[in-house]
């Protein structure tokens, strides 16, 4: 493909579509760009030795690298290759991303990033999505075509012996491809020749590889920001490093649990008066293999949702401060009538036995109500069990009104109360207080703060071993904890780098603990720190550069780590459990969440329902995998995002959609 061939150039951009959303519409307007002269590129900082993960050794870096601006090449092979052989892990991952976001404004060889490119999709298999880790490398490479006008002339290249050599060649099988990468030596000798994995360590050697051809590419005089180091990089004598795996998928999934995901594609079937609004363009979702789709009610805002004891729905709609009552019918949606108005934005709903008759209990944002329940539905008047909680706030900076609830076995009733900011410790010391989850008995007593600094517990849900769990929305715009390079930073601490704000803090799902403190905003939730670097189980807290920069507001290697972690700004909210469901195993044995998906990640979080094993022997859930997905438009907008998902009584999944206004039963293989 030649500078001159700007139509070859948008229709490859194109084939990026259906992975990254709006790449094919930023390659459109690229032509527009054609006299803008790239970028200048920032010249690379200090950096430490890294661990040679062929000898186990610790291999110093050229001395030149104290001085910016004097990134050699050999050094950047060197990064390529530690990349590729997997012993950067953490922050220095993330890194190199930032770096390949860098270098990618500079490169002089389209054709090169193009057969990159193309090397990415063809390790894809057809038979499933992307993983967050392909995607985001397919968005670096494909946006750096885009957005940076491939068609200039090239500028002179500095000289830079050897390059990186990529011998790509098809498997007999045709399964996937292996790569050799030329390694420089840390004496400086010749080059060694190492296999790289198949994917997704391929995919790093790729990724770094096309970070060393951009910046070995530019001319002359511009260099590279390099890899922050790691506390394993300091070592003398570091184990060796562990295959790595896609960021957004933790190390610690089990291979069983991958085969509980999202493994194909199906059409959303819409029947006849359902297809109003954004549903009345086909829309197709990413399940697991022979589940169905179809929508099953059409509901406005619809949030949370409750099975009655006669085997209807109730679904909560925040925005007109009603409760809706689903009642299937023979054509197989449901009928829709009002059971409850003229609430303050409702949104948690269950049901529990109190005195041997069912109840209903319903969370305002300033309430939480209970109902008595009869054949009939509601038969009598409302009790306020827990009045006068914090709801909106004019000083608030980020206000989180809504409130879902869930009842234990011994009959207390849960609640959160979401913070009213992003990250402000006043919310700590607030009264009544927020940024907590409380609990409450039926009669209204005893009302209490069970864990503290949870930031926004929207999702509660009752464990098979009766312990309640909370989904929680973390914070958004996280500055770099680190006095570490990151990027073009020697010192990043305290900065807000959007490479690293796309992968940090992760959401949380805890188990309530009477005492427990969280740690919001003092602490947060860093994966980087985890063992395995970036798994996303006992994730431990660190020290907010911002509101902690000394430790001294609050000692966070004192606080539990967080069991699981969802990719950051998921968005979680509704939680369930489906032991005890009609669904199938392997689905039966863990629990749900929908995730909102995210406004300031780029390219955005999608929306999805999230599926987490449970752990019976250790009363643990395990990392996530994506059940149903699918909700993105290729531009990286939403045409749905899921606010909870149930079990029903038929065996099916029942998953709300408040952007599309929806109710969709998920029907799983017989």
């Amino acid at each position: 493909m030649g500078r001159r061939d700007p139509d070859r150039a948008i229709a490859f951009v194109r084939r990026f579509e259906r992975i990254v959303p709006g790449l094919a519409l930023a390659a459109a307007g690229n032509r527009a760009a054609a006299d803008v002269a790239p970028r200048a590129f920032r010249p690379a900082r200090p950096h430490a030795p890294l661990p040679d993960s062929r000898r186990g050794t610790a291999r110093a870096r050229p001395s030149a690298m104290t001085e910016p601006g004097a990134m050699t090449c050999a050094h950047l092979h060197d990064v390529a290759a530690e990349l590729a052989l997997g012993a950067l892990t953490g922050r220095e991952r993330a890194a190199a991303l930032a770096h390949l976001d860098q270098c990618r404004t500079c490169r002089e060889d389209v054709h090169r990033l193009m057969t990159v490119g193309g090397w990415v999709l063809e390790l894809i298999p057809p038979a499933r999505p992307p993983t967050g880790f392909e995607t985001r490398v397919l968005h670096r490479l494909a946006e750096g075509l885009a957005a940076d006008n491939p068609f200039r002339p090239r500028p002179r290249r500095a000289e830079c012996r050897p390059r990186p050599r990529l011998r790509w060649t098809k498997t007999p099988r045709g399964a996937g491809l292996r790569a050799a990468l030329p390694v420089r030596t840390g004496g400086g000798g010749e080059p060694v020749t190492d296999p790289a994995r198949r994917l997704p360590l391929a995919l790093l050697a790729i990724t770094a590889a096309a970070a060393a051809v951009a910046a070995c590419s530019a001319p002359a005089g511009e260099t590279s920001a390099t890899a922050p180091p790691s506390s394993a990089s300091a070592g003398s004598s570091p184990a060796a490093a562990p295959s790595p795996t896609p960021s957004s998928v933790s190390a610690s999934i089990a291979a069983a649990d991958r085969m509980a995901a999202a493994d194909s594609t199906t059409t959303l079937v819409v029947p006849a008066g359902e297809g109003a609004g954004v549903l009345s363009t086909p829309r197709q979702l990413t399940v697991p293999s022979g589940w169905t789709a179809r929508v099953w009610a059409r509901v406005d805002d619809a949030r949370m949702e409750a099975w009655t004891p006669e085997g209807d729905l109730l679904v909560s709609s925040t925005g007109d401060g009603s409760v809706m009552e689903l009642r299937p019918d023979p054509a197989g949606t449901a009928t829709v009538s009002t059971l409850l108005s003229g609430l303050t934005n409702p949104q948690g709903l269950a049901f529990a036995r109190l005195d041997g008759r069912w109840v209903l209990y319903v969370a305002e944002s300033d309430q939480i109500d209970r109902y008595p329940w009869g054949p009939g539905g509601i038969s009598g008047a409302r009790t306020v069990i827990a009045g006068g909680l914090p709801d909106q706030d004019p000083n608030g900076d980020d206000v989180h009104r809504p409130k879902d609830v869930a009842v234990a076995a011994d009959g207390t009733v849960y609640f959160n109360v979401g913070s009213s900011s992003n990250a402000t410790p006043d919310d700590r010391t607030m009264t009544p207080p927020r940024a907590v989850i409380m609990s409450v008995r039926p009669d209204g007593t005893d009302l209490q703060v069970v864990e503290r600094g949870v930031r926004n517990g929207e999702g509660l849900a009752v464990a098979p071993n009766g312990t309640v769990w909370t989904a929680v929305n973390e914070r958004d715009n996280i500055p770099y904890p680190s006095h570490r390079a990151f990027g073009t930073y020697g010192d990043a601490f305290g900065q807000v780098i959007q490479a690293y704000v796309n992968e940090h803090p992760p959401d949380e799902v805890v188990p309530v603990t009477a005492g427990r403190d969280l740690g919001w905003p003092y602490c947060d939730p860093d994966q980087d720190d985890s063992t395995p670097a970036e798994s996303l189980a006992d994730v431990p807290l660190v020290a907010n550069a911002t509101t902690n920069p000394n430790g001294t507001a609050l000692d966070c290697a004192s606080l539990a780590p967080i069991e699981v972690g969802l990719p950051a700004h998921s968005a979680p909210l509704g939680m369930s459990f489906l032991e005890g469901s009609k669904l199938p195993a392997p689905w039966s044995g863990g629990a749900v969440i929908a995730v909102h998906g995210s406004w300031d990640r780029h390219p955005p979080r999608a929306p999805a329902v999230e599926w987490l094993a449970w752990n019976a022997p250790e009363g643990t859930l395990t990392p996530a995998v994506t059940l149903v997905g699918g909700f993105e438009l290729p531009n990286g907008s939403y045409w749905g995002r899921p606010a909870d998902a149930v079990p029903g009584p038929d065996g099916s999944l029942y998953v709300s959609d408040d952007s599309a206004g929806a109710i969709y039963r998920l029907t799983p293989p017989a």
